[in-house]
């Protein structure tokens, strides 16, 4: 018997962690491709 608030919880902690993973990779490249102005 699944527990909804694990998969819930385990849900919100991959889309967190998976988005902070991805704020850091896109952080670097994205300053160099947009071009200010």
């Amino acid at each position: 018997m699944f527990a909804l608030e694990n998969i819930l919880t385990w849900i919100l902690v991959r889309v967190f962690v998976w988005g902070m993973f991805a704020n850091a990779v896109q952080d670097s490249p994205q300053k160099n491709e947009r071009p200010s102005g």
